[in-house]
C-alpha cells in the first residue's frame, strides 16, 4: 500500500530518515525483498526489509519510535492484518529475550518461521542466532514453508541515513 506514491526502497529510506532523526543509528540494511501479501495475496505485495542499529534508549522507547514513524506515514490501525503503508516490526534487542511491554516480546514471537522477515535477516545481520535455538537467520529461512515466495527485488542494501544518532 503506497504512501504518498512511494513503496519498497523509498518508503523504507524516507522512514530510516525519520528513525536516525529519533536517535536510532542504522549499522547495516538488507536490500527490499517482496513477496505476497499475508493472509490475503490478493492485497497489494508486501516489501520487507530489516535494519540492524544502535539505540541508548529503553526497548519501550524504541517501540514508541517505530510507532510515531509508522503514523507519519499513514498507518492506520485498524483490524488486524489489514493492508498498511509501513510496518515496523522489533525483532531482537541485544539477542535479549523477554516481555518489554504488553505488546513488545523479544525476539519477535514468529521471527523463527517467517520467511518474509528471515530472508532480509540474513542478509542484514548475518551473524544473527536466534535466542532460543541458537539457530541462524539463513539456516531457518532455509527451512521454512514457501521461502520460494518471498525473493529481493532491489540490487542494493537500503541506503543508511548520514545522520547520526547522539549517544
Amino acid at each position: 500500500m503506497p504512501w504518498n506514491g512511494q513503496t519498497g526502497a523509498p518508503l523504507f529510506e524516507a522512514a530510516l530518515m525519520d528513525l536516525a532523526e529519533g536517535g536510532f543509528a542504522v549499522s547495516r540494511t538488507s536490500r527490499v525483498w517482496s513477496g505476497p501479501a499475508w493472509p490475503d495475496p490478493s492485497d497489494p505485495p508486501f516489501y520487507n526489509a530489516v535494519v540492524e542499529g544502535w539505540w541508548m534508549g529503553s526497548p519501550a522507547g524504541l517501540l514508541a519510535l517505530l510507532l510515531r514513524t509508522e503514523e507519519k506515514y499513514g498507518r492506520l490501525r485498524s483490524e488486524k492484518n489489514a493492508p498498511r503503508t509501513l510496518d515496523l516490526d522489533l525483532l531482537d534487542m541485544e539477542g535479549g529475550r523477554g516481555r518489554f511491554e504488553p505488546d513488545l516480546v523479544v525476539p519477535h514471537p514468529r521471527l523463527s518461521v517467517r520467511p518474509f522477515i528471515l530472508g532480509p535477516l540474513a542478509e542484514a545481520a548475518p551473524d544473527w542466532r536466534h535466542p532460543d535455538s541458537g539457530a541462524a537467520a539463513v539456516d531457518l529461512f532455509e527451512a521454512s514453508e514457501n521461502k520460494e515466495q518471498y525473493a529481493p527485488v532491489a540490487e542494493k542494501p537500503l541506503k543508511a541515513p548520514e545522520i547520526t544518532a547522539n549517544p
